[in-house]
């Protein structure tokens, strides 16, 4: 998987540097976009099952939680988005899904996926929707930039993916 970004990567954790350092201490997918000398981290902490508390209007168990998403690219960090939310589950043995507050940021962490999700203002002064989503069986990950044209009579929208894969860390 050796690439540009993974260079910048492993160049930054030698020399030590303090976000990336934090963000991979706890749960965390790296993930490299090909050609690129660009990654993407999306990092949380996973809920402790001592921390679960039951919600008496919906009768699940919850815990507050946090999800970091972020972008380095030649080496510098371009964008930190946190998100924070809420762990739910059902039943104590259940494993924990991660759900946004009311946002226009949305993240979402399951057993089968992850996922983060944003809009911001573009050049040609529309929205663009920013997608990325990690398979966590096989570690490969899809980014999605979706905008609509700003032209009245044009329901054309541009879309723009690049793919790859990630490395997970989790500390024990």
């Amino acid at each position: 998987m050796e690439s540009a970004g993974c260079a910048s990567y492993n160049e930054m954790i030698q020399k030590k540097d303090k976000d990336l350092l934090s963000a991979v201490s706890n749960h965390a997918f790296v993930c490299f976009r090909k050609g690129e000398d660009a990654f993407v981290t999306v990092s949380y902490h996973d809920p402790l099952p001592a921390f679960f508390s039951k919600d008496a209007e919906k009768g699940i168990l919850k815990q507050i939680g946090t999800i970091r998403y972020a972008t380095y690219k030649n080496g510098v960090q371009e964008i930190e988005l946190p998100i924070s939310g809420f762990w739910t589950k059902a039943f104590p043995e259940d494993a924990p899904v991660f759900t946004p507050r009311e946002s226009e940021i949305q993240a979402t962490v399951n057993d089968g996926e992850v996922s983060y999700s944003y809009p911001y203002p573009n050049l040609g002064g529309t929205t663009t929707h920013y997608m990325i989503r990690i398979r966590r069986s096989t570690l490969r990950f899809v980014e999605t930039y979706e905008a609509h044209r700003n032209d009245k009579k044009s329901t054309t929208t541009d879309q723009m993916t690049n793919t790859g894969y990630c490395v997970e860390f989790q500390s024990p």
